[in-house]
């Protein structure tokens, strides 16, 4: 999918949603993922072949999960609830499938483009900080100033569960294959994430593993905001 392929198919996008909801006044991230043009976008992403993870439609659906599992422990207002799970719905929106390991290609400002565009018309709380969250949402160090790109940075570096991996992450034994789920609670001064592990799980190649590095920073980032320290804890599954 080309860059002009990916304006036509969210110009559409933008369109459908305007006509269909064109009596509502409130974008909610139900009406983007029910889009046709947006999910088949994200499927397309999807097909790429060698990654051992998602990058499409399981990817933002599980993003949203996520959200949907932390937001009842932090006590949000309705208004930033529906800018966290619009920002994870919209925040791949930008990226084509052709550009996986492109470095040179910054899919975060694409896509806070293309929101802000589909934006217009609708009332969105929090709009300017939804659409820094979209932007920023692969550092944690870009989000130190904002509860809402926190907990999106967050949401996305956190989906590391089984069902992120591709066939062919599982044909190379990724250790994500072997989480089951995640939980998130607050305990005290601590902000806890719970890995729920089959009793194949290897947390030699968990340490081991770049990534962990930037689902600590987020997970830092998102603990300070709320005031607490945080930690990792890790619990086998039978069975």
């Amino acid at each position: 999918m080309q860059l002009s392929r990916k304006i036509e198919v969210n110009a559409l996008a933008i369109s459908q949603i305007k006509h269909y909801h064109k009596k509502v006044k409130k974008l909610t991230y139900k009406m983007i993922l029910e889009n046709p043009e947006i999910r088949a976008h994200y499927e397309a992403i999807e097909d790429v072949q060698g990654h051992m993870a998602y990058h499409g439609w399981k990817h933002v659906n599980n993003t949203v999960e996520n959200a949907k599992k932390l937001l009842p422990i932090l006590n949000l207002d309705n208004e930033m609830q529906n800018a966290v799970l619009l920002a994870l719905a919209l925040h791949d929106i930008g990226k084509d499938f052709d550009e996986a390991g492109d470095k040179e290609k910054d899919h975060g400002y694409e896509g806070m483009l293309i929101a802000r565009k589909m934006f217009e018309g609708f009332d969105v709380p929090h709009k300017e900080e939804l659409l820094q969250a979209i932007k920023n949402h692969s550092k944690a160090s870009d989000n130190t100033n904002s509860l809402l790109g926190a907990i999106v940075c967050f949401c996305d570096k956190l989906d590391i569960t089984q069902k992120r991996v591709t066939p062919y992450g599982i044909e190379v034994g990724i250790w994500y294959g072997h989480v089951i789920d995640l939980r998130f609670e607050i305990t005290g001064d601590y902000f806890i994430v719970n890995f729920i592990c089959s009793k194949d799980f290897d947390k030699e190649n968990f340490d081991a593993d770049k990534w962990v590095l930037k689902m600590q920073a987020c997970t830092e980032n998102l603990a300070n905001q709320l005031g607490k320290e945080w930690k990792f804890q890790f619990e086998q599954k039978e069975g």
